[in-house]
């Protein structure tokens, strides 16, 4: 599983990072975005954005999942994280894949749209 988090840092152009007004948007609407390879740098960044979610209200989280490769540590990270939220947390996921290619349901078909909810 590989998720990448829209990091913006506005001394830099947007070419694969979103504006900030974007990203203050996002957090405003209690929305995470993740895409690209999963890792640990990323991770933690996921999970500083969803703790502090987490301490600014009591409203459901909306993580957008675009992201197909990764590191298992750094998926556990944000995994643990959403597990020890206090609040309900509701994931997106585009364009991800199974992890088990050829498993069951053929071979790895997109995920478009699929919704995955969590709940404390």
């Amino acid at each position: 599983m590989t998720i990448r988090v829209a990091v913006t840092d506005p001394s830099q152009p947007v070419g694969g990072r979103i504006p900030e007004w974007l990203d203050e948007t996002m957090m405003l609407r209690r929305t995470v975005l993740l895409r690209g390879p999963l890792d640990d740098a990323l991770a933690t960044e996921v999970a500083a954005r969803l703790m502090t979610l987490d301490a600014t209200g009591e409203e459901r989280v909306l993580l957008h999942l675009g992201s197909s490769d990764g590191t298992l540590r750094a998926a556990f990270t944000v995994m643990d994280t959403i597990d020890a939220l206090g609040v309900p947390v509701t994931a997106i996921c585009w364009s991800c894949r199974r992890s088990r290619p050829g498993g069951p349901g053929g071979g790895s078909p997109p995920l478009g749209g699929a919704a995955l909810q969590a709940a404390p």
